[in-house]
């Protein structure tokens, strides 16, 4: 195969670190992620292990995305520590009050920022 690969992500992550990048916000391109990334289909959380990759072979930080829908998933991901911070895109998309369905799931209270606490009483 040709193309960029995960091992020339783990170094250019290196590279990155010595310059002083902190965290890398690891995708494999969304559509195309599949086609370089063969091994990492493209179901739930299917980038997840390339940003485990990354942050424990090149010592960096990473952020983990693709298709990271479930809260528990998220919680996973970083339990586990396979990533250091979840992004959550499509999710949101779908659901704009996922991150608040999200803390209620996950047993986590007032996640609201001061100005709209008021707004969380209508639900």
């Amino acid at each position: 195969m040709e193309g960029w690969d995960i091992y020339q992500s783990i170094e250019y992550a290196k590279a990155l670190k010595k310059i002083g990048v902190d965290v890398i916000d690891v995708s494999g391109g969304g559509s195309r992620a599949k086609a370089a990334y063969p091994m990492y289909p493209t179901t739930k959380l299917y980038q997840v292990e390339m940003a485990n990759a990354i942050k424990h072979q090149a010592n960096i930080a990473t952020a983990a995305v693709g298709r990271i829908i479930d809260p528990k998933d998220a919680e996973a991901v970083l339990k586990e520590d396979k990533a250091d911070y979840i992004l959550v895109g499509r999710a949101h998309l779908n659901n704009s009050g996922w991150l608040n369905h999200a803390a209620r799931e996950l047993g986590v209270s007032n996640v609201w920022a001061n100005q709209y606490e008021r707004g969380q009483r209508a639900f």
